[in-house]
């Protein structure tokens, strides 16, 4: 009688381990995808990227360029080569959205998000 309560003890048991085992890998993977983490990592990369362009925007003031004509100072941004830096109008306007008139490497697919800027260097957007 007590082997027969071993023997039906005994799967319930080993179960309950690798149960165990698996729900800790999954919490393991909950937090190596964690949602909230991707997006602190993608903030954090957009705040370098904005600062990047900002600089890139005051070297250009600095050499005399004309940013009234809206151009691309970083295309792409060093440093951050998912990203470029566009002078756009502010408020915007259709013409800044014109493919022809945003950054080839953002149009070609190449880079993946923008920062945007005013002529006077103020933060737009991020994307």
């Amino acid at each position: 009688m007590k082997k027969l309560i071993f023997y039906f003890f005994l799967p319930i048991v080993l179960y309950g381990c690798v149960g165990a085992g698996e729900a800790q890998e999954e919490s393991n993977s909950a937090e190596i995808f964690n949602p909230s983490a991707i997006g602190q990592l993608l903030r954090a990369e957009a705040e370098a990227a904005t600062a990047k362009c900002v600089d890139l925007c005051r070297a250009a003031q600095i050499n005399g360029a004309d940013l009234h004509l809206s151009p691309c100072l970083g295309d792409p941004i060093p440093g951050s080569e998912m990203w470029v830096c566009d002078i756009a109008n502010n408020p915007r306007q259709d013409i800044d959205n014109e493919k022809n008139n945003q950054c080839a490497e953002y149009r070609n697919g190449n880079a993946k998000h923008f920062v945007e800027l005013t002529s006077d260097c103020g933060f737009i957007r991020a994307l």
